[in-house]
């Protein structure tokens, strides 16, 4: 990938030969990023990957930015197939932000338009949802059941549950707090994730996961304590913190833990955090005291264990995804400390 910068904040194709992912183990103590393909920058350069969501073991979509776009791929890192149109009009889209795939069709959630558009999953245009009064850091798509995660800075619910068929929103769950609209800023801020029976969420300024039932709407929290994940109290809205005192509100941001995602595995779920600091010199991040933390829960929410491990450069603006009950992610890498390029990885514990 050429001339691009490190970021920190902020189908049914025709194809032979393809890799089918790995049957990746349990967490056995250690963390380790497998390498499945490069993603090839041909025919189309890449922008900055946003989002990545699978479509089969051998499948994968990803949205990016700068320049805007949604591509196919296989997991040789062929680029397949651009589906996005680029636009304003009905089905275009003009920021994709977040990629999901739900029974064979793929919706993208397009952040400066606040819409949501569907494709087929050979990234034909079937439909779109439109007039969102809120931007989103993440969603996911349960039978007719658009689950969206709040974002932007809003006041009010966290989750809201918009009824496809009805054009409505129809249920809200959550209260955003000062500390989450603060940290919200961070991408990739806060989990959210599907279960057989509904949606599970966790708030980026709380260690806890709620789980909403989506049939008769209850829902229930899991809260757990660890004095590493830190998040200091603030007396003030989070979003006038930010515009009022700038360099005080990144440095909060800096030094608070966070909540980064929720991911089924095959004993349960595993939550996904950052603690520690990051320290800034000379608009130079240094990260060397600031971890990846995993909490690992059973099927029951329960926790069993958890497993630190130090920041990498590669992978201080990873995209994550799960197939299959595994969890994948994609990376930056720098060649040479010339050329960036991002590569697939499976992830083993």
């Amino acid at each position: 990938m050429k001339n691009i910068l490190l970021l920190i904040f902020l189908v049914a194709c025709v194809s032979c030969g393809n890799k089918k992912l790995p049957n990746l183990s349990n967490y056995n103590g250690n963390l380790k990023y497998n390498k499945i393909c490069q993603l090839s920058e041909k025919p189309n350069l890449l922008g900055q990957i946003t989002s990545i969501n699978f479509i089969d073991s051998s499948h994968f979509v990803i949205s990016t930015k700068n320049s805007s776009n949604v591509f196919i791929y296989n997991t040789n890192g062929d680029q397949i197939k651009k589906i996005a149109k680029i636009g304003k009009g009905p089905n275009e889209l003009l920021s994709p932000t977040i990629v999901r795939v739900y029974d064979s069709k793929i919706y993208v959630w397009c952040a400066n338009l606040l819409k949501l558009v569907v494709f087929d999953i050979n990234g034909n245009p079937l439909n779109e949802y439109v007039n969102f009064k809120k931007g989103l850091k993440n969603f996911e798509i349960f039978k007719n059941y658009f689950c969206c995660f709040t974002g932007g800075g809003f006041k009010g619910s966290i989750i809201s549950i918009f009824d496809m068929n009805k054009n409505v929103i129809i249920k809200e769950y959550g209260n955003a707090t000062n500390e989450q609209r603060l940290l919200s800023i961070l991408e990739g801020a806060g989990g959210i994730s599907l279960t057989r029976t509904g949606l599970l969420y966790s708030a980026p300024d709380q260690l806890s996961i709620t789980s909403i039932n989506l049939s008769d709407w209850s829902e229930s929290t899991k809260k757990y304590f660890d004095n590493e994940f830190v998040v200091k109290k603030i007396d003030m809205d989070g979003v006038e913190f930010f515009n009022s005192k700038p360099r005080e509100a990144l440095e909060y941001i800096y030094k608070n833990s966070i909540v980064t995602g929720i991911f089924p595995s095959d004993n349960g779920y595993i939550l996904k955090t950052e603690v520690g600091e990051y320290s800034v010199n000379k608009n130079i991040v240094d990260f060397s005291k600031r971890y990846d933390k995993f909490y690992f829960l059973d099927k029951n929410m329960k926790l069993i264990s958890a497993l630190k491990v130090a920041k990498q450069s590669e992978n201080l603006a990873s995209i994550y995804a799960t197939f299959g009950n595994h969890i994948y992610n994609v990376s930056l890498y720098n060649k040479d400390n010339k050329e960036y390029y991002y590569q697939l990885n499976g992830i083993t514990f």
